[in-house]
């Protein structure tokens, strides 16, 4: 019982994870919707990219912990 106890409860967080994820690719496709909007506004093209390059990091980072 025990055992099967932590089976349930290890997929749970899984399932809670994957869904934290999912939030987390929703907000940050509207902010770099909004930041690439600025950005074509400023003509700034490097710090886009510099931005990018920082969000994908990370969320890669929030991922390995996931797992």
């Amino acid at each position: 019982m025990l055992n099967s106890g932590a089976v349930i409860g290890g997929m749970m967080a899984k399932m809670q994870c994957m869904l934290k994820m999912k939030r987390k690719r929703l907000i940050t496709k509207r902010k770099k919707q909004d930041k690439s909007n600025m950005f074509i506004e400023m003509n700034n093209h490097r710090q886009e990219a510099d931005k990018t390059g920082g969000t994908i990091a990370a969320f890669f980072k929030s991922s390995i912990f996931c797992l």
